[in-house]
């Protein structure tokens, strides 16, 4: 429970929040949070799910940090992060993501290779520049988180 309650308070720090805004945003007495992050109180399905939904982490990562659901292996885990976040976009970045994915999977080309590009990639290419600097970012770290780290951004 120990890394639960370290994993908030560095996502609280993360946001400059205190345990009063978290409350404010959860909906709940920030007694209540404080509860939960001294330890004195064991965190609920409801207190994970309004935390997952505030921190805008997937509901079924949090239930696991709080240790309401069992674990799974580090490869589950990212693909249930990913299924998460697909969900979160609009069907147009979900296609965008697709194909770059698709583009990713087929090349397995190192990220730092000279390597000319088609013009099917450059039309990914494009659409990725279309998007909004949110949606850029997300597709850029999930790609990054794809290719182990190794994209530089």
């Amino acid at each position: 429970m120990d890394s639960f309650i370290d994993w908030v308070k560095k996502e609280l720090d993360k946001r400059g929040w205190s345990n009063n805004e978290l409350g404010r945003q959860m909906g709940m007495s920030s007694s209540a949070i404080s509860l939960v992050l001294t330890g004195q109180r064991k965190p609920t399905w409801n207190f994970c799910a309004k935390l997952a939904q505030v921190l805008e982490k997937s509901p079924a990562s949090v239930l696991r940090m709080a240790e309401l659901l069992p674990p799974i292996s580090q490869d589950q885990q990212f693909e249930e992060q990913v299924l998460y976040l697909t969900q979160k976009l609009s069907s147009e970045s979900r296609a965008i993501v697709l194909a770059m994915l698709d583009g990713l999977a087929k090349a397995d080309i190192p990220a730092n290779s000279k390597a000319s590009i088609s013009s099917e990639e450059q039309a990914h290419l494009q659409a990725f520049r279309s998007l909004q600097p949110h949606e850029r970012e997300a597709v850029t770290k999930m790609i990054d988180t794809l290719a182990g780290g190794k994209n530089e951004t």
